[in-house]
């Protein structure tokens, strides 16, 4: 499983967390933008729980110039995260499906599944994006991650699960069968040697790859 930390302020930061294995993950939110040395390596989002979390309006321009400036720049993210609605439910879909054809066609695009989301709604749509993930209130999402990685195996595409910090989340994301998976903790309270320890720890038992 694949880790990516979000919120990756200063770039000697930045540059510690690739050499240990990691992905970056940005979001407007963070007023950064990747560098050309990261192309491949970082996961771009969309700023949506974030304004959620602050109470405010997604904004959608601070989205759209982060992407062109990632575009403009000749690089590309692991995967970019559809715009959303957080615990939406089907208006989520709706907004996401509307962004689909607005990013670059050769960024692979992953669905935010949210509260009120079920296999049925999405199943219509899942041969248009390359992946799920996986985010929603914090007890639906633990309710409903291991069933959503299901789903999307069983569709040919890939599963992250957003906000996995401490180590029982990341061992759950591991066991739930999850390809991927972020978190803010690490660079937030400058914990990566703890992230670290906790990855070695689930690859001695092969629990992450």
């Amino acid at each position: 499983m694949k880790y990516y930390v979000a919120a990756p302020f200063g770039a000697d930061r930045r540059d510690e967390i690739l050499s240990n294995g990691f992905g970056l993950l940005y979001s407007p939110t963070y007023r950064k933008v990747p560098r050309a040395c990261e192309d491949g390596q970082f996961v771009l989002d969309n700023g949506a729980f974030s304004a959620y979390v602050n109470g405010s309006l997604w904004d959608e321009r601070a989205f759209y110039s982060l992407a062109d400036q990632v575009f403009e720049r000749g690089i590309s993210p692991v995967f970019v995260v559809l715009p959303d609605i957080v615990a939406g439910g089907p208006a989520s879909l709706d907004r996401s499906v509307a962004h689909i054809r607005r990013l670059p066609t050769e960024w692979r695009k992953y669905l935010p599944v949210q509260d009120g989301m079920t296999a049925e709604h999405v199943d219509p749509i899942a041969s248009q994006v390359d992946g799920v993930f996986v985010g929603g209130s914090v007890g639906w999402k633990w309710r409903t991650a291991h069933a959503w990685c299901e789903f999307a195996h069983g569709r040919e595409i890939a599963c992250h699960i957003g906000r996995v910090n401490s180590f029982r989340q990341i061992l759950s994301a591991s066991r739930c069968g999850a390809d991927s998976a972020d978190g803010s903790t690490a660079s937030r309270h400058h914990a990566l040697n703890k992230l670290i320890r906790h990855t070695t720890s689930l690859q001695d038992q092969g629990a992450v790859a």
